[in-house]
């Protein structure tokens, strides 16, 4: 085992890392489509014509935006409970974010460029590559259960959610007699 893989770092600033990389590649999709309104401005667009005319641009953006939250919400799941960090585990996690900070790259050519194969393949690419790192980042806390405080058993099946709040979200919805209020109250 190497030096690297033995010694560890705190996770606080770890996290105020990923938040402070994902909350710029969020801000970097939309610098795109201000360029778009201060182009639709000079040449005197209506705010419809605008629409129309960067609807495939406002999608990509809005997709996108709604993709790297979604990362973003898994990421915070899945190191919630970590309390401590290794260099290679730092490693797996600065590929994370360079796939997260890649896509609004893929976002700005599909919306803005003719499309061809390559942009679908760059832009499904980078979501499967970040969903690789997380993968990658799982197997390895499994690996190295010593860093986080999360039950083994939610660590093996990848859960993130605590075990009650599970129960309470599935026992909510299995009836509607007045079984499902008691139920509700205690959750």
């Amino acid at each position: 085992m190497s030096d690297q893989s033995r010694t560890t770092y705190p996770t606080e600033r770890f996290k105020a890392f990923v938040d402070a990389v994902v909350a710029i590649a969020m801000t970097l999709l939309i610098l795109p489509l201000m360029e778009a309104v201060t182009e639709a401005a000079s040449g005197r667009l209506s705010t419809a014509e605008f629409y129309e005319e960067h609807a495939g641009q406002l999608l990509s953006f809005a997709l996108s935006f709604l993709l790297i939250a979604t990362f973003w919400i898994g990421h915070h799941s899945q190191y919630r409970d970590v309390e401590r960090v290794t260099g290679r585990l730092l490693l797996i996690n600065v590929g994370w974010m360079a796939t997260i900070v890649w896509l609004p790259v893929p976002t700005a050519m599909l919306g803005q460029m003719h499309t061809d194969p390559l942009q679908a393949v760059t832009y499904i690419g980078t979501l499967i590559l970040t969903q690789v790192t997380t993968l990658g980042g799982w197997l390895y806390l499994l690996r190295h259960p010593e860093l986080t405080t999360m039950p083994e058993s939610r660590l093996r099946t990848g859960r993130s959610a605590t075990p009650r709040r599970s129960s309470c979200s599935s026992s909510r919805w299995r009836s509607r007699s007045s079984s499902r209020r008691s139920d509700m109250r205690r959750c």
